[in-house]
């Protein structure tokens, strides 16, 4: 089994409804999208309709016993034993497929195939249920950090106002400077105000997704890695990826469609047997019969051959889709790994920018305390260390987005 079916089994076996702890993880926030999502009951009714055409072309295969009973009145034509007015028939028909060109067998692989891709959709419906919540998840984490930021910034903000009061009133610092700060912190208070709005909306989608109230904690407990391994070995992965595979198996249930559109050329050959409990007439001392039948198609109009060639249509679609999910996946995990590379990258520019920020404002402030700088240049140092601090927050969430996608794009779902 792999890390992508342990991880399903740890999830669908996990934590009950009724039992969901105060702090919901990634994995627990998946495992609950899982139940409350219909995409799952609508693959599992494709997968049980794909059983059911399975057993339907098994079962073309066996015998067919069937009964018929009828009574007839015709006018009299010279009566006799051969043809009466009265004609009573009760039987009991049997028949055995012998040979129907193999058709019954393709069928029979092909009803397998398209059972087989039925699961394979499934897979895939999960995992993008698993980008979904993933989505969801680090969105509504990032925005209450944002929220977190703005009010450290307007703290600072009301802390800045109240030390420019005091300066005033010594006379070391004039009004424009209060008014300046206040202007800043007006704006922000209106970007908490959105923000917290953003917030709200993220997670009563992250609520219809999961089932969750969207009053739920979340944690986090995902690292982000330094480094990611080559797109190669990502790339190795690529036939774990569960559309591919059901592409494949779509192309080759079209291929056995092929066989049974030929297999319609080659004749019929069936065993007939009937058993008589009651005949007309002479035939009433003939209680049963059985028989070999063949039936060989001469002209039809080039029916046969039509379906031969759609058939054949079908399968170079079919051909076609496959090749073309393989390019797509190659491209999306090109794209991903190289996203997630320069996730990493700015991470790392924007954690020196927020180090640089934070000691420039330290600095500002001990020169504006010994009248070396002014007030807005304060301003504008702290405005700078709160904005660094923001965006490298966005970007670590983003980051994790990022990285999740392109394992999942690798056949991976990494726990939490």
């Amino acid at each position: 089994m792999n890390a992508f079916y342990a991880f399903l089994a740890g999830l669908l076996l996990g934590v009950p409804a009724q039992a969901i702890p105060s702090a919901i993880s990634l994995q627990s926030a998946y495992s609950e999208a899982v139940k409350k999502t219909e995409v799952v009951p609508q693959q599992e009714e494709a997968i049980k309709q794909a059983e059911e055409k399975y057993r339907q072309a098994f079962g073309s295969i066996l015998p067919t016993i069937s009964g018929l009973a009828s009574y007839q009145w015709q006018a009299a034509a010279g009566g006799g034993a051969f043809s009466p007015n009265r004609q009573p028939l009760v039987r009991v028909s049997a028949q055995q497929p012998l040979f129907r060109g193999l058709r019954e067998f393709a069928a029979l692989k092909q009803t397998r195939f398209l059972q087989e891709a039925a699961q394979q959709q499934k897979e895939f419906a999960l995992r993008q249920l698993f980008n979904d919540v993933t989505q969801h998840f680090y969105l509504v984490l990032s925005l209450e950090q944002e929220i977190l930021n703005i009010q450290s910034q307007i703290t600072a903000l009301e802390k800045r106002i109240s030390d420019l009061k005091q300066r005033i009133k010594i006379g070391r610092s004039r009004l424009t400077e209060s008014l300046t700060v206040q202007a800043s912190l007006s704006t922000l208070k209106a970007q908490l105000v959105q923000t917290e709005g953003q917030l709200k909306v993220a997670r009563e989608t992250f609520s219809f997704t999961t089932g969750l109230p969207d009053s739920s904690k979340l944690q986090d407990g995902l690292s982000i890695k330094l480094k990611v391994a080559p797109v190669e070995t990502y790339l190795e992965t690529l036939n774990k990826r569960p559309e591919l595979k059901m592409r494949q198996l779509q192309y080759e249930a079209a291929d056995q469609g092929v066989s049974i559109a030929k297999g319609a050329h080659l004749p019929n050959i069936d065993l007939n047997g009937n058993y008589y409990f009651k005949r007309f007439g002479f035939f009433d001392q003939i209680p049963w019969d059985f028989g070999i039948s063949l039936t060989l198609p001469i002209l039809n109009g080039g029916i046969l051959s039509s379906r031969v060639s759609e058939a054949n249509s079908l399968r170079m679609q079919a051909e076609l889709e496959v090749l073309k999910a393989k390019r797509a996946a190659i491209q999306e995990i090109q794209s991903l790994h190289a996203t997630v590379q320069a996730d990493l990258e700015q991470l790392s520019a924007l954690t020196e920018a927020r180090n640089l920020n934070e000691a420039n404002f330290k600095q500002q402030n001990r020169e504006y305390r010994n009248g070396l700088v002014n007030n807005l240049e304060v301003l504008q140092a702290l405005t700078a260390f709160e904005e660094s601090k923001r965006n490298l927050d966005r970007a670590q969430y983003q980051t994790k987005i990022d990285y999740l996608k392109l394992e999942t794009a690798t056949g991976n779902l990494p726990q939490p």
